[in-house]
């Protein structure tokens, strides 16, 4: 049979085109590298070691060139690899540190035999630090199992697993994921950015030493400004299946701070229907006790969205008092 081993070098290679072989691939930026392809045709391995100029990864991946659903494997080891370098949507900035393993054979998703794993760790996208990710999944008989899905990034706590048909006639299932955090201000820099200093925070000795570097103390905030701090729990089912995905949930807020506003506590619950869908319906309740916003306090307030194919409408109301009540209701279609 026919053995080849081939290697060449990837000057600048664009990830752009490799939608040319699959139509929506969400790719983009330009990588550097090394290529090898190695093997006879029916047992072919490709390895490659790219990097998109400050993170690299090595890749390796199996197949029957001859027969490609009969059976195939990838391997990668990411280091600092930026995901907003790569993939569109994604802020820049991050750095992927871990490990994909995916084996199977066949190649659509209602008869294909899929298991993987992914792990990362010491990792981050855009600004928030992510320190685990671990995901254990398989695709069979149209189902997509995800037996373990952990992570840990700012502070939250995410676990969860189940099941989902790639078909919506392949029956019922659910993912079932939970998120906890215990100490919110550590998600600020996503909201405000990071190295923030407050000015009622700095000692005689930092003052003179920002002041020596030209920088205005008057310009920079109080801390009352820049505060984010409260507990934050939610849980979210996914539910339909890949090609209608709908989702629902319920989230919960205690003592929250933001800058200078305040809530004892929040309640919300939501659910949408077809998550890709061109007109998503929404359904959403929320309700927050004892408010305070730009320096006016609430006794408690309440929001309310039913939107469907053909729009829907939003109620509002707050109340400040007894004899305080302000309401508000309204059509609401978006384009």
């Amino acid at each position: 049979g026919v053995v080849v081993d081939v290697q060449g070098d990837l000057a600048t290679f664009s990830l752009g085109a490799l939608t040319a072989l699959r139509d929506g691939l969400p790719l983009e930026g330009s990588v550097t590298g090394s290529v090898r392809v190695r093997g006879p045709l029916w047992d072919l391995v490709v390895t490659a070691s790219v990097s998109d100029g400050r993170g690299s990864a090595d890749l390796e991946v199996g197949f029957d060139l001859l027969d490609p659903g009969s059976g195939y494997r990838l391997e990668g080891d990411l280091r600092e690899l930026d995901p907003g370098a790569l993939i569109p949507g994604i802020p820049e900035g991050g750095a992927l540190n871990g490990r994909i393993d995916l084996v199977g054979t066949g190649l659509h998703p209602d008869s294909a035999r899929v298991r993987g794993s992914l792990w990362a760790t010491s990792s981050g996208v855009a600004s928030l630090p992510v320190d685990t990710v671990a995901l254990d999944f398989d695709l069979a008989d149209g189902l997509l199992t995800v037996d373990t899905a952990t992570a840990r990034a700012a502070g939250v706590e995410i676990l969860g697993g189940g099941t989902l048909p790639v078909r919506t006639a392949r029956g019922p299932a659910e993912l079932r994921f939970r998120a906890v955090s215990d100490s919110l201000g550590l998600l600020r820099p996503l909201f405000m950015g990071e190295n923030i200093v407050a000015k009622d925070t700095l000692g005689p000795l930092q003052r003179d030493v920002l002041a020596s570097e030209g920088i205005d103390l008057g310009s920079l905030p109080d801390a009352a400004d820049v505060a984010m701090r409260g507990r934050a729990e939610a849980d979210v089912v996914f539910h339909g299946s890949l090609d209608r995905l709908g989702v629902r949930g319920s989230a919960s807020l205690e003592g929250l701070v933001y800058r200078r506003n305040l809530s004892q506590g929040a309640r919300a619950t939501f659910a949408v229907d077809d998550v890709f869908g061109e007109r998503v319906p929404l359904r959403l309740s929320a309700q927050t006790d004892s408010v305070l916003v730009e320096g006016r306090t609430f006794a408690s307030g309440a929001l309310d969205v039913d939107y469907g194919e053909e729009g829907g409408w939003v109620a509002f109301e707050a109340h400040r008092g007894p004899e305080e009540v302000y309401a508000a209701r309204g059509h609401l279609l978006l384009d």
